[in-house]
């Protein structure tokens, strides 16, 4: 019995490692493998939740989204034993960089818990030089960011007016960037 429990708990990490960040396949409009863009049809508004929870940041300040209202926001969900995460955070650090000056902020959102897990990513952050103010996410705010999704990374691009311009799920290196990048230079083109 004691073998059988340690298996399991050795197990469970791994095996939530491979359904978090494996894009799920049978949801409309994604591909096995790599991230699409997701087919809004209209302007979408996110739930107040999402907007207005004041979420912990790496600097020990409290952030909500709705801080960056009338800028152009990019929101990245992610966490660190992440492998298709560590790929893109390097295109998002590209971007943040790139597009500040033309009102845009990148935010990272880590599903890691802000007590225990603070110094895992905080040694993370700096590791890769992240440019990036990154946060937490967890509770209503998290279930309501991701949609009932639980794969990451997931992010969204949010115009000037708070309407989410595009939705990704999951990262494919040949593919995501660019279209991360249309996404938000359609952002930056949209009045605000």
């Amino acid at each position: 019995m004691v073998r059988r429990d340690r298996l399991f708990v050795l197990t469970l990490p791994l095996l939530a490692v491979m359904f978090l960040c494996a894009p799920l396949a049978a949801q409309k409009g994604e591909r096995p493998g790599g991230a699409s863009r997701s087919t809004l049809t209209r302007a979408v508004r996110p739930p107040g939740v999402v907007m207005d929870t004041s979420f912990p940041t790496l600097s020990g300040r409290k952030r909500r989204l709705r801080d960056s209202m009338g800028r152009v926001l990019v929101v990245n969900v992610w966490a660190t034993w992440c492998g298709p995460c560590r790929q893109e955070i390097p295109h998002l650090i590209e971007m943040a960089g790139q597009y500040r000056k033309y009102g845009v902020d990148v935010i990272g959102l880590t599903t890691e818990h802000p007590v225990s897990e603070i110094d895992r990513v905080r040694e993370f952050a700096s590791r890769f030089s992240i440019n990036y103010p990154i946060g937490f996410t967890s509770g209503d705010f998290a279930r309501h960011l991701l949609q009932g999704r639980i794969t990451i990374p997931q992010s969204y691009v949010i115009g000037r007016d708070g309407n989410v311009v595009s939705h990704f799920i999951g990262f494919n290196p040949q593919t995501s960037p660019a279209q991360l990048r249309a996404a938000i230079e359609e952002a930056i083109r949209s009045p605000g």
